[in-house]
C-alpha cells in the first residue's frame, strides 16, 4: 500500500485524479511472477505540472467533457 500527500497549493486534487486516471502506469510495472509497482517506479514518471489555477481549469474542462 502506498500513499502520497500533495501540497494543495501546487497540485489540485481533481487534476491529480484525472492525471493518474489517464497515465499508463502499466508500463512501469515490474514483470515478475507477482507484478508490482513501487513509489520509486512512479517517481520516475515525469508529468507536466502547470500552475494550480491552470490545473483547476483543465480539470473542469475534462470533467465537463466526461459528463457529456
Amino acid at each position: 500500500m502506498m500513499a502520497y500527500i500533495a501540497n494543495e497549493d501546487k497540485l489540485q486534487f481533481k487534476y491529480a485524479y484525472l492525471l493518474f486516471k489517464n497515465i499508463n502506469l502499466g508500463q512501469l510495472v515490474d514483470a515478475t511472477a507477482l507484478p508490482s509497482l513501487s513509489g520509486r517506479d512512479i517517481g520516475q514518471k515525469i508529468v507536466a505540472l502547470p500552475a494550480a489555477e491552470e490545473q483547476a481549469a483543465i480539470a473542469t474542462i475534462l470533467s465537463d467533457m466526461d459528463a457529456e
